[in-house]
């Protein structure tokens, strides 16, 4: 099971959305300092000398590595996002709703990995 959200998930994020992020993570290194600063990064790349390119900013890694299930949980309680009535699946790889199977919750993170789903409600909430 997926732990964490991945690079091309972070970029998504606009500067506002990044900025609340890092205080909520407690990101202390390598902070986003403005949009222009969080464009260069989100556009980031760097070819090997074997010619192999990569997009991830590695000096950005921790946001990833803190943006965890367990962290992405907190915040959205922490923001006021209710869980009351979602549960995870028997298997933790979806969320459900209980008594509304046909919820557009339901509907969009059904069969999704955990961490995706919860994702997507804190993006909702950043």
């Amino acid at each position: 099971m997926k732990q964490h959200i991945t690079w091309e998930q972070l970029t998504q994020l606009t500067y506002q959305q990044v900025s609340k992020l890092q205080i909520l993570v407690n990101q202390k290194y390598h902070i986003i300092e403005s949009e222009e600063h969080w464009e260069k990064i989100k556009n980031y790349t760097f070819t090997f000398m074997d010619k192999k390119i990569i997009n991830m900013h590695t000096s950005y890694i921790g946001f990833i590595e803190k943006t965890t299930i367990g962290k992405m949980i907190e915040m959205i309680e922490i923001l006021g996002l209710k869980l009351n009535g979602i549960y995870v699946s028997p298997n933790h790889e979806y969320l459900v709703t209980v008594d509304d199977e046909k919820s557009e919750w339901c509907k969009n993170y059904k069969n999704k990995e955990l961490s995706d789903a919860l994702w997507e409600a804190v993006k909702e909430i950043l």
